[in-house]
C-alpha cells in the first residue's frame, strides 16, 4: 500500500470561514482516486480544492472544478 506525506498548501491570512474545506479535500481525492491518479497527485489535487475553498466566505467554492484546480495547482508551481 502507498503512504506518505505532503505539506499543506498556504492558507491565506484571514480565513474567511473553514468550513467545507474538508469535504473539499475529501471530493478532490474521490475524483483523483477515480481518475487512476497515483496518490501523491490525488493528495496534491485533493489538497488544492481545500485551499482554494479556504479562500471564499461560503462552505463550498462556488466555482470549484478540475480546470480551476489545475489552474490553481499551475500558478503555485515554483519556478
Amino acid at each position: 500500500a502507498e503512504r506518505g506525506w505532503i505539506a499543506a498548501f498556504p492558507a491565506p491570512a484571514l480565513l474567511p470561514n473553514t468550513n467545507g474545506a474538508g469535504d473539499a479535500l475529501m471530493a478532490g481525492l474521490v475524483h483523483a482516486h477515480l481518475l487512476n491518479a497515483p496518490l501523491a497527485e490525488a493528495a496534491r489535487f485533493a489538497a488544492a480544492c481545500a485551499a482554494l475553498t479556504l479562500t471564499t466566505p461560503a462552505a463550498n467554492h462556488p466555482d470549484l472544478s478540475p480546470a480551476l484546480v489545475a489552474q490553481w495547482l499551475d500558478s503555485q508551481a515554483t519556478p
